[in-house]
């Protein structure tokens, strides 16, 4: 194993798992906490990377592989497929859409172009960033947490 990576994907440790920070911000956005347009921005992309890290944690504890010195850089494309192929087609359509309009689009509403498979070719689809997509996004990774740790 590379130097600084003991005691990394080991399917036993929840190193990674964002079951408690999902907790958290399902608790603040149900509280009022969570009001303000950057807070729900960088909440939404918060929630898409947490998933996709714990997930490619799980990977490289399976012994996958992915790009990089380590073989631990893994793709959006690959989580995506992987995610959809256990049947959360939905779920990871609404992380990655709202995903892609928090972190790469400035106005609000705007229109989103995805240019990750699956949904690599689609028209552009109107996105607004509000308190009602933070919980769609809560609800979608509530399911796809569930799948992972389920996976593993």
């Amino acid at each position: 194993m590379p130097e600084g990576l003991e005691g990394t994907g080991n399917r036993d440790q929840a190193r990674l798992d964002p079951q408690e920070f999902l907790r958290i911000v399902e608790k603040a956005a149900k509280s009022g906490l969570i009001v303000d347009e950057v807070i729900i921005r960088r909440t939404i992309s918060a929630i898409y990377f947490a998933l996709f890290n714990y997930w490619a944690e799980k990977r490289y504890g399976e012994g996958v592989r992915g790009a990089g010195i380590y073989g631990d850089a893994f793709s959006y494309t690959d989580f995506h497929i992987d995610m959809v192929s256990k049947g959360l087609e939905k779920e990871m359509f609404i992380l990655y859409l709202y995903r892609v309009a928090v972190d790469h689009y400035t106005l609000n509403p705007t229109y989103v172009t995805l240019t990750s498979s699956p949904w690599k070719g689609l028209p552009p689809m109107k996105v607004s960033i509000d308190m009602e997509r933070l919980r769609e996004a809560i609800d979608a990774a509530k399911k796809v947490l569930a799948i992972i740790k389920k996976d593993t």
